[in-house]
């Protein structure tokens, strides 16, 4: 059950603390990946070297930037300490420290007993809660994929030219029909003269990307959390605990309506606890006029 509690501060701050380690700590954030380090990147790329090296020295694998994909795993887990943001929230039975009455008793409504207001310096929950900013680590797994291509070599092309005296010379035909058959590339036989138009040359062809296996990474955040149980709380200044039972005069005799005698309660240590002043006291609460059967009181001395 939540106690409410009034602070009144004299002559300075109430102040308050807490006593005791925290237990049901949350992240109240989720932390986004920041991608990952250099060293992931690289163990990345040398995932992509080996991908190409199982295909033949003539492959190679580049590292998408792209592709990469961080997935949250583990965490987020508090590390080191923490910032409190806002109120510490006491909560449970509220237990003070040396309470004390303070002022006269008074009554409320109908009732045959006195009252008085329970002060003390100082009190303390047994729990606590609040919201706080600390530094939390979390596991990402990072997904990736490789661009493979293949070193391709390419021979050289181009065409022949007939170099001889007369174009109506029968092989000047056949030197233009050799290019249009594919024979004889590359080849000058005679004056039908092979003609470089492009020389031999390597290309890298793109190959299907490959995946390569996910690489885990430990990243810190500073996120928003919060307790739910700080452990022990505690509060001081003028401390207004609460409306108690400060007098009571309860029937002893075996006899139905033989009142007995005033006793007090609750720390009270006045001399009003008597007929007397409930006659006079002031009212504290409730209704004036319902007085009840006043069966109890004792006769005024």
């Amino acid at each position: 059950m939540k106690n409410l509690l009034t602070i009144t501060m004299i002559g300075g701050t109430a102040l308050a603390s807490i006593m005791s380690s925290p237990a049901l700590a949350i992240a109240t954030e989720t932390p986004s990946a920041q991608g990952p380090n250099g060293a992931t990147l690289s163990a990345m790329q040398s995932q992509c070297n080996s991908l190409a090296l199982a295909h033949g020295p003539a492959w190679s694998g580049e590292l998408d930037l792209g592709s990469i994909n961080g997935s949250l795993i583990s965490g987020p887990t508090q590390v080191g300490g923490r910032t409190i943001v806002g109120e510490i929230e006491g909560y449970g039975d509220l237990i003070p420290s040396d309470p004390y009455i303070a002022g006269d008793p008074y009554r409320t409504g109908g009732s045959v007993n006195m009252f008085g207001d329970q002060r003390a310096s100082a009190a303390w929950y047994p729990h606590s809660r609040y919201d706080y900013t600390a530094n939390f680590t979390s596991m990402f797994s990072y997904a990736f994929s490789c661009n493979m291509s293949e070193r391709v070599r390419y021979p050289a092309t181009g065409h022949h030219e007939w170099r001889g005296p007369s174009q109506a010379d029968p092989q000047a035909a056949a030197c233009r029909q050799w290019d249009l058959n594919g024979i004889h590339q590359g080849v000058t036989l005679g004056p039908c003269e092979w003609v470089e138009d492009d020389p031999a040359h390597d290309e890298d062809e793109p190959r299907n990307p490959e995946a390569g296996v996910p690489i885990s990474e430990t990243q810190t955040d500073n996120l928003m959390g919060h307790e739910e149980d700080g452990g022990r709380f505690e509060i001081s200044g003028d401390l207004f605990i609460g409306k108690v039972v400060v007098c009571i005069s309860p029937s002893t005799s075996t006899r139905r309506g033989v009142p007995g005698e005033w006793r007090q309660q609750n720390g009270y240590t006045g001399n009003k606890c008597t007929t007397t002043w409930f006659n006079v006291a002031p009212w504290g609460g409730g209704s004036q006029t319902s007085n009840g059967t006043y069966i109890s009181v004792p006769p005024a001395t």
